[in-house]
């Protein structure tokens, strides 16, 4: 079984020391170590693309309102495509 993959994010910048204790515990603890791989949003790098549009472009996800692309009820589903990939990397 491969570990399962964490994604720890926030916009505050108050809770960094948090995220990053979480983090630390996550990968130093052996047996969460062994069941979870755990990364945070400020160890990706950075782009000039949000990452909706490029899961969008991809094919990943597909907007719950097409029509409406900045409606402030936009959402998004997982198409076929999208869930394939997840069960071929979890």
């Amino acid at each position: 079984m491969s570990p399962l993959r964490i994604f720890i994010s926030s916009v505050q910048k108050e809770l960094a020391p948090e995220r990053a204790a979480l983090r630390d515990y996550l990968r130093g603890d052996a047996l969460m170590r062994k069941f979870f791989k755990v990364f945070l949003f400020e160890e990706l790098p950075a782009t000039d693309r949000r990452a909706d549009e490029s899961y969008l472009t991809a094919g990943f996800i597909e907007m719950t309102q097409p029509s409406s692309p900045r409606s402030p009820t936009q959402k998004y589903r997982l198409t076929e495509k999208g869930r394939a990939w997840l069960k071929k990397t979890a």
